[in-house]
């Protein structure tokens, strides 16, 4: 869950596995509560991973990724907007350097990754109890996110404007239950979605707009830190 657990929780093993269990992450230095969030900086230098107290922490993925033993935890952030939200998302801005945290108490921020301060906040969804996920489109210009309201939320990443998805009478974009997460194909105007519960289908969204400027947004570089 996304709360703070027992002792023996609290442990938060963060677990590097790719088919086989390849090994943990800081047994004397891991994070003091539960891990809810982790993800990869765009060239997999880096390994953000967040948990329940909000404490976000940074690891360097050193020269041999596939070896636990290589990484090394940089910097715990204990950003004051942060304190006590239970993390519940990581995405990081595929051409900035920055890293978007989703968190309870309607917590959705983007941090500067070279000053870990948040320099936007979007605002509209419902994150209170759920570990509902965020994404970014990989052009990097929308924020998208889900909800416990079962509305998708869509915002520019920039201006940080409410973006009014396309609905009519006969289509509703969401659910009737929390709208868990979100997923962004890489090079098609088309979004995934999920939900709690049953008869709860994984739908997919889709912008008529070509996908000529996403493919080339992912292929372009961007910021590293």
């Amino acid at each position: 869950g996304a709360g703070s657990g027992s002792d023996e929780e609290k442990a938060a093993e963060a677990v590097v596995a790719l088919g086989e269990l390849l090994g943990t992450l800081g047994r004397r230095d891991a994070h003091a509560a539960n891990v809810n969030a982790v993800a990869f900086s765009r060239h997999g230098d880096r390994l953000y991973t967040g948990d329940a107290d909000g404490v976000i922490c940074v690891w360097d993925s050193g020269a041999r990724p596939r070896n636990a033993r290589s990484y090394t935890r940089l910097k715990e952030i204990r950003a004051a907007a942060l304190r006590g939200k239970a993390v519940t998302s990581l995405a990081v801005h595929p051409t900035h350097a920055q890293l978007i945290v989703a968190a309870h108490q309607n917590f959705l921020r983007a941090f500067d990754l070279r000053t870990f301060q948040p320099v936007r906040q979007y605002t509209g969804m419902v994150i209170n109890r759920a570990p509902v996920r965020a994404a970014m489109s990989p052009d990097g210009q929308f924020v998208v996110s889900g909800s416990e309201d079962g509305e998708a939320h869509m915002w520019d990443a920039d201006t940080a404007q409410h973006v009014q998805l396309k609905e009519t009478e006969d289509v509703f974009i969401g659910y009737s239950d929390n709208l868990m997460a979100v997923a962004w194909h890489p090079t098609e105007h088309l979004v995934a979605m999920c939900s709690y519960g049953d008869n709860r289908p994984i739908t997919l969204w889709a912008n008529e707009d070509s996908a000529s400027a996403l493919a080339a947004a992912a292929a372009a570089p961007d910021d590293r830190v």
